[in-house]
């Protein structure tokens, strides 16, 4: 597949898509607070679509890794809500490179309606790489703690559901 050629992505027209450069300090927790936070399965009553909630892609694009998350149009205001707490914002449109060689516009490989395709830019202009680093280092811990939170959560959840079916059988017997 060329860097152009958009032939093994399924645009789903459903779905907005989320154009993330990945070593963009944020991004880390914004890809896992958006799949955990931004579902839309309870939300739409279209069963059909509840596998592909959430679908991710990497895609390398002037030499620069995006991550491109594609989720329903009815979550755009989540994503809105969790990039804002994360000081990043969704921009309308698809990344654009310029060459400085030739002045030529590359666009974005990915074809799909120009009203769902979105940039995720940051504030923090990092030029430091070992800052860079630990930025992103300390972002790692955020996302871990996150998840453990979050698993955490999920399982005493599991048990109290477990220990309520369990506590009825034995009302039965």
């Amino acid at each position: 597949m060329s860097s152009h050629d958009n032939t093994e992505f399924k645009v789903n027209p459903n779905h907005n898509y989320y154009a993330c450069p990945a070593a963009r300090p944020g991004s880390q927790l914004f890809l896992v607070r958006l799949e955990w936070e931004a579902d839309s399965s309870e939300e739409s009553d279209d069963d059909s679509d509840k596998d592909d909630d959430f679908t991710l892609a990497l895609i390398n694009f002037s030499g620069i890794n995006y991550i491109l998350i594609g989720l329903n149009r009815h979550c755009h205001t989540k994503v809105l809500n969790i990039a804002d707490t994360l000081n990043l914002s969704i921009v309308q449109g698809y990344p654009l490179s310029k060459s400085y060689d030739n002045c030529n516009v590359q666009h974005f490989p990915i074809k799909c309606a120009a009203d769902s395709i979105f940039t995720v830019e940051g504030h923090v202009d990092i030029n430091d790489s070992v800052e860079l680093m630990n930025i992103l280092h300390n972002e790692s811990n955020k996302v871990q703690n996150y998840l453990e939170t979050r698993y955490l959560e999920e399982n005493e959840n599991e048990d109290k559901i477990t220990g309520n079916v369990n506590e009825f059988i034995e009302l039965l017997d």
